[in-house]
């Protein structure tokens, strides 16, 4: 048996390289070493860092995601808490306070050209204009907060006749408007008995004792039948005395 020189290639030499690289996943070709699924393997490689690049991606998204709902949470909080410090927060009221804030309803009237409000705001005529007892509006105001219900009418506070018709606002007695009333047919009951509105409140010592201004039958905010006034001591709208009870 010839033995194989040293530096040369047999084929038994061929074949067992052959099997050792075929286990391997390799090829031998024509002496050289080349490496068939190197290419496969780059683009393993590439899919796995894809893979692992993708999956930092979601984890840095949803730990910003998270950074996101608690500055999300934390701003509705303070929010809330804002709201809630709002609502209960004591008024204090003075004599520069915007009423707008809380009385919707009056301020809405402001803007609405079938109300005297309005009127009044386009002759430059102010909240304070008309409602110019101080005392009483500010015991009025006494414990209120954002969500105290709104009065429907003037309880604790009302317009003096003194300044409708000082000469700041309308210049006038109730003598001079009662000149210009004479033919009014406003004041009517169901029996047709008319009544001047502008010598009304000073008809009898009872109409005079009940203090009247103008504002209850002028009513400034709100569209009102004056007519009402009258009913509410008139309960059978008929303005002789003694038609319901006897007079004391």
């Amino acid at each position: 048996m010839r033995r194989a020189r040293p530096g040369l290639v047999t084929f038994s030499t061929m074949e067992s390289s052959r099997v050792r690289l075929a286990s391997a996943g390799l090829t031998y070709r024509k002496g050289s070493r080349v490496i068939d699924n190197l290419k496969g393997e780059k683009k393993i490689l590439s899919k796995r860092l894809l893979i692992v690049l993708i999956s930092v991606f979601v984890v840095a998204a949803t730990l910003l995601a998270g950074c996101g709902t608690s500055k999300s949470t934390d701003n509705s909080k303070s929010t809330e808490e804002s709201t809630q410090t709002t609502e209960t927060q004591r008024l204090t009221w003075t004599a520069t306070s915007d009423c707008t804030g809380c009385h919707a309803v009056e301020s809405k009237s402001a803007k609405d050209t079938t109300m005297l409000a309005a009127t009044h705001a386009s002759a430059g005529v102010k909240c304070m204009s008309c409602h110019t007892d101080e005392a009483a509006l500010k015991s009025a105001h006494e414990g209120a907060t954002g969500t105290s219900p709104m009065p429907m009418a003037l309880k604790n506070t009302t317009v003096d006749q003194k300044t409708c018709l000082s000469s700041a606002c309308h210049n006038t007695t109730l003598a001079e408007l009662a000149v210009k009333t004479t033919t009014s047919t406003v004041l009517k009951d169901t029996n047709g008995t008319v009544v001047n509105p502008h010598l009304a409140p000073t008809l009898n010592q009872a109409h005079i004792d009940a203090k009247m201004t103008c504002t209850d039958c002028h009513s400034v905010h709100a569209v009102k039948d004056p007519n009402q006034y009258c009913i509410s001591c008139h309960h059978k709208n008929v303005f002789e005395c003694g038609t319901c009870h006897a007079i004391p």
